[in-house]
C-alpha cells in the first residue's frame, strides 16, 4: 500500500484548526499521530468525517493512500508555515 499524504491546506481553508486538533483528537505536530485503518473505520480520526457521506469513505483507497511507494507518510501544503498568503 502506498503511504497517505495528507493535503493539510486542502483541509484547513474550509475548517477551523479545532475541528481536527480539539474535536478530533489529531495532535497539533506533524508525525506526532499514529492512526490506523481500523480507528478510520471505526469513525476516529479522519473517519469522522471521511464516512462516505461527509467525504468519500475508505473504499477510495488511492484518493489518501497517494504517496510514492516506500517513502514515508507525510504532509503536502503549509504544515510549517503559517498558512497561505501569511508569509
Amino acid at each position: 500500500m502506498r503511504p497517505v499524504v495528507f493535503p493539510h491546506w486542502f483541509h484547513r481553508i474550509r475548517f477551523r484548526c479545532k475541528v481536527c486538533h480539539a474535536e478530533l483528537g489529531f495532535k497539533m505536530r506533524a508525525g506526532a499521530n499514529q492512526i490506523k485503518m481500523t480507528d478510520i473505520i471505526d469513525g476516529r480520526f479522519c473517519g469522522a468525517c471521511h464516512d462516505g457521506e461527509t467525504a468519500w469513505s475508505v473504499e477510495n483507497c488511492d484518493l489518501c493512500h497517494s504517496g510514492k511507494a516506500g517513502l514515508p507518510p507525510g504532509i503536502f501544503g503549509g504544515h510549517e508555515t503559517l498558512g497561505p498568503g501569511r508569509w
